[in-house]
């Protein structure tokens, strides 16, 4: 069985090819890890969702799942 790390990955990966296209994905994912350091839970918290309560962002957040249900591969 995948473990949940590997699972992760793979459903990221996928998520980012079927929205930005191979080359952009691998773009994406050089850039997050170029030697430049990078703190995502900073950027997280000074870009995303500054002003929605936690109830919005839940309710944002089960409405995108609904949307866009998870596609396993196997």
């Amino acid at each position: 069985m995948i473990n949940e790390n590997a699972m992760i990955m793979a459903n990221g990966m996928t998520a980012l090819i079927e929205k930005l296209g191979v080359l952009g994905a691998e773009k994406f994912v050089f850039n997050l890890t170029k030697s430049e350091p990078f703190d995502y839970t900073e950027w997280r918290r000074e870009n995303l969702y500054e002003d929605i309560s936690l109830e919005e962002l839940a309710h944002k957040a089960a409405e995108f799942s609904r949307e866009h249900p998870v596609k396993f591969r196997g």
